[in-house]
């Protein structure tokens, strides 16, 4: 099989992934691992934050082009980096989020998982790298992979609920923006790097990562390199699941029954990227390069294995402090040409590629007294083809333009924030005369068409403190969003995921109206007399508020007009278009209906003991639960692929220098399902972790050790299409060491 080999995956070896991130204390709204353990792991080296009573918060951007810190943000938002993204990161983007609130996963076996926010996901939920849109084919179906890497990330954003505002409607149901700091933003003097090994796990990985970067002070230089492998992934029982096997009895049994592990699971992923920038007090202007190739099989299909290859061109720079009414400029822009195979039985029987630019540039306004704020451009033009005998669209152009503009109204600790973006976007579909339908005898794609579309998008928001370190937030978002040119154009067999596709040209623009309430406390005594102690509660103090307890609570309505969404039919096709009742591919046709999402997250975090025993540890106790029902309003039947409820509780003790954990993630069954999908049962997964961190000189290092499963529970997500197939992996430790220099 051919494997196409990332060349700057060379520096792998002779460089040591990303900017330090053990330097930077990783901080959430409500922290999702345990602020005592992950700061207590973080080297005091070059790190003055951990040693400070009153730390500077974590900013985000995502979700707020002012900068806000988490605790300030209006709309809902996460942070992961630090110790606790190494420490969390897997093989794909949608796993490693899977952990936060209101975030759940795709999961198309260990390699391909999307994130799925509050219940959306797919062209609904926008993932970028530093800002603009991360092209591939993920969004597409839920077997074609982010091509991202975990290993190679220094931050992960994630703001959940409408972001459509700042990044148009593919952002309707939320953001994640992975940042790379691949264009150093900022002078660098000398030379530090980073070197991440890591192996273990239910899927036997075998990884590695290595940054280096260099400046001197005003020419700033980056360069990176990972390296991943796989094998198929380990499973405590059948791969098939209790009833999926009964259904199997009933139609004549099936031959093969997998135990043990999933077969064609495995996945080898290697990338690497060159950056440099020019910075000066008030600014910086970069480039950068990078690419992305993986090769992994596709679970639901044994014989096929898909090939992508990406090739990313970035473009970044500010200017700060112009004086006028233009306080400052920023300006981001990304091509990226990406293609992948899907080869079955060693045949490519279709190639995907996606090739586009997306730029955009955002202006800061000086502020009018209580107001403040930014108004930006933001254009891409991408073009898509599948070509083969099993293209499941034509070949389609889509290209779109849009202004926003998005204030903050400060009014005493509180504020209020608005805004508004205006889009056009055209999606164009031109005739493919190979393509017969076998079925009509005619041509799948036989004449160009095309469709344009106005989204608009409005929101309001308020941050409101209250007495005793109590706030609330509310928000209410109207936004649009056109259709994706699969939704429109498709009609065709896509082998790898077993469906046949069909969309319809008549949609028009999907839209949405969403209401956010939340609540926020945190307090308590956040003087602490160890050094855990005071490690742990500068980590985890975020926005004005301080303390070692706190507690964030959202709830939340999103109603939709025309919900897009692909729904099984009960028939089944060849991949010629054939109906037949033994065909391998079921019809999957693309319908809108009037759907509601509600739900709700919760986080708290309590110290239980501060100096406890003779260590002079510290000891919190974390809990989170969420859920969204999702239902279509006239029918009242449920949506696919909604995750039930789920709860975690999880004890962390954090020493000065190691920290222990422990936690129960538990996920209720999901019977609300549509017709012709198969409920799942309830499960509760045991999870521990331990820490060590020690110097050498300069050099930090963090070594880890992880077990997931520990009492071997089959498990499967309600969220994924390929759950009655492929459970989530059995008992399994893994372990890694970062070293920063």
């Amino acid at each position: 099989m051919h494997v196409r080999f990332a060349p700057l995956t060379a520096l792998l070896f002779v460089i040591p992934v990303s900017p330090a991130l053990a330097e930077v204390p990783p901080v959430s709204l409500m922290p999702q691992t345990s602020p005592a353990s992950l700061t207590a792991q973080l080297p005091p080296a070059r790190t003055p934050v951990l040693e400070s009573a009153n730390p500077p918060p974590t900013v985000t951007v995502t979700g707020n082009p002012l900068g806000s810190a988490l605790q300030e943000m209006v709309s809902p938002a996460s942070v992961l980096e630090g110790a606790e993204l190494k420490l969390r990161a897997q093989g794909s983007l949608g796993e490693t989020l899977g952990h936060l609130p209101g975030v759940s996963s795709t999961y198309f076996g260990p390699a391909s998982s999307r994130p799925i926010i509050r219940g959306l996901d797919g062209e609904r939920i926008r993932v970028m790298q530093n800002g603009t849109a991360n092209l591939d084919a993920s969004a597409l179906s839920f077997d074609h992979a982010v091509s991202i890497d975990p290993i190679a990330v220094e931050r992960i954003e994630v703001v959940r609920g409408p972001a459509a505002l700042l990044y148009g409607g593919n952002a309707i149901g939320g953001a994640v923006n992975v940042l790379t700091g691949r264009i150093p933003e900022k002078a660098l003097h000398g030379v530090q790097g980073a070197l991440d090994v890591r192996a273990g796990g239910a899927e036997r990985e075998r990884g590695a990562g290595s940054m280096l970067q260099t400046g001197n002070g005003r020419v700033a230089l980056h360069a990176d390199g990972y390296w991943r492998q796989t094998s198929d992934l380990l499973i405590p029982g059948l791969a098939r699941s209790a009833r999926q096997r009964a259904l199997d009895a009933a139609a004549g049994g099936t031959v093969d029954q997998p135990a043990g592990s999933v077969p064609n699971s495995a996945a080898r992923t290697s990338g690497g990227a060159l950056g440099a920038s020019l910075t000066w007090d008030t600014g910086y202007a970069g480039a950068a390069y990078s690419n992305h190739t993986s090769n992994y099989g596709s679970p639901a299909e044994r014989n096929v294995r898909i090939d992508l290859h990406s090739d990313r061109y970035e473009f970044a720079g500010e200017a700060r402090q112009l004086g006028g009414f233009i306080s400052s400029i920023k300006w981001k822009a990304a091509y990226t040409d990406y293609v992948h195979r899907e080869i079955d039985g060693g045949i490519t029987g279709t190639n995907f590629l996606n090739r586009g630019v997306e730029s955009r540039i955002e202006a800061a306004h000086a502020a009018l007294g209580p107001l403040k704020g930014v108004f930006g451009l933001q254009v891409a033009s991408t073009r898509f083809a599948a070509l083969g005998a099993e293209a499941m669209a034509p070949p389609s152009a889509t290209q779109t333009a849009a202004a926003y503009l998005y204030e903050e109204l400060a009014l005493g600790a509180g504020k209020i924030s608005f805004g508004g973006r205006i889009e056009h976007a055209s999606v164009r579909a031109r005739a493919d005369v190979s393509q017969i339908d076998a079925a009509t005898g005619g041509l799948r794609f036989g004449t160009d068409q095309s469709g344009r579309f106005a989204p608009a998008s409005a929101a309001i928001g308020l941050l409101h403190p209250l007495a005793a370190g109590w706030s609330m937030t509310a928000n209410l978002a109207h936004t649009s969003r056109a259709p994706s040119f699969s939704e429109l154009y498709a009609n065709g067999p896509h082998v790898a995921t077993g469906t046949y596709e069909i969309g319809s040209a008549a949609f028009s623009a999907e839209k949405s109206n969403a209401l956010d309430l939340g609540l926020r406390w945190s307090g308590g005594n956040g003087a602490s007399s160890s050094a855990a102690g005071r490690a742990s509660a500068g980590a985890a103090q975020s926005g004005t508020h301080q303390g070692p307890h706190s507690l964030s609570l959202s709830v939340y309505q999103n109603q939709f007009d025309n919900y897009i969404t692909g729904a099984l039919t009960g028939r089944n096709r060849d991949a010629d278009g054939t109906i037949n009742p033994a065909g391998r591919l079921r019809e999957l046709v693309y319908r809108a209906a009037p759907v509601r999402f509600t739900g709700f997250e919760a986080e708290g975090r309590l110290r239980l003991f501060d100096r406890l025993g003779a260590s002079g540890g510290t000891l919190y106790l974390e809990l989170r639960a969420d859920a969204v029902q999702a239902v279509n309003r006239v029918s009242g039947e449920g949506l696919p692929r909604i995750a039930p409820l789920r709860a975690s509780a999880a004890l962390n003790y954090a020493l000065a220098r190691a920290t222990l954990r422990i936690e129960a993630n538990h996920s209720a069954a999901q019977q609300r399902v549509p017709a012709g999908e198969l409920p799942t049962e309830g499960y509760t997964l045991w999870n521990a972790s331990a820490s060590y961190r020690f110097n050498a000189g300069s050099t930090r290092m963090l070594a880890w050790l992880k077990a997931t499963n520990l009492s071997n529970r089959e498990a499967r997500l309600a969220s994924s299409i390929l759950r009655d197939s492929v459970p989530l992996g059995g008992r399994a430790l893994a372990a890694g060491v970062r070293i920063d220099f």
